[in-house]
């Protein structure tokens, strides 16, 4: 397959997809939130489960009661979602994917790798609980500040330095090899190659 095939199967894949979340009739607001949601509770190992706030500041939704409209949606109109208030022990809404969801978001994932076949895993209420208050699992979120407009220039600030020493290294694991990253005495700032590397790092931490 040639370079420009395979960057034509790209973007083929991407427009089942688009056309996948059409067909059910969610705007890019929802499928945004929706995809957020999906990514923070896939992370099986660093178990959180996204608030309104978080998935407003991340999307650039401009208000609060526009973002808790978009995931009421999801979860009331559409099924992908549901939610607990005070899961956390707050006073904040916490969303986690359906069955339904979790049945999208791997039609997702395998239209995304063809014919290969994945067994999505997320969090949901019992999963969470269970990790969090019986297994005493942590979770894990990095105070980061966005230094530029792009998203694509961050600082991290960790003291903790086993925590850094265990981010820097997911890092070098994970994100591209053109990743730079700038250590520094109350944490770091990371320069991502790309905006997948950056949503990859936010979504793990």
């Amino acid at each position: 397959m040639s370079n420009a095939d395979g960057k034509s199967l790209v973007i083929a894949r991407v427009v089942a997809v688009l056309q996948k979340f059409n067909e059910i009739g969610l705007g890019l607001p929802e499928a945004l939130a929706f995809l957020w949601v999906a990514g923070k509770t896939m992370q099986m190992d660093n178990p959180r489960l996204p608030i309104i706030k978080e998935i407003q500041t991340e999307l650039g939704m401009k208000t609060i009661s526009g973002a808790s409209r978009v995931l009421a949606k999801l979860a009331s109109d559409f099924g992908l979602l549901q939610s607990d208030r005070g899961i956390r022990g707050a006073r904040a809404e916490a969303y986690f994917l359906s069955h339904k969801g979790r049945s999208l978001v791997a039609e997702i994932v395998n239209e995304i790798n063809s014919s290969r076949e994945y067994d999505v895993q997320s969090h949901e209420l019992s999963s969470y609980a269970k990790a969090r208050f019986i297994e005493g699992v942590k979770s894990t979120s990095l105070s980061i500040t966005k230094l530029d407009d792009a998203g694509l220039i961050c600082e991290i600030m960790l003291d903790d330095t086993a925590l850094k020493s265990e981010v820097l290294s997911w890092s070098h694991d994970n994100l591209s090899p053109e990743t730079k990253i700038e250590l520094r005495e109350s944490g770091f700032v990371i320069e991502f190659a790309d905006m997948s590397d950056a949503v990859y790092f936010r979504l793990r931490w």
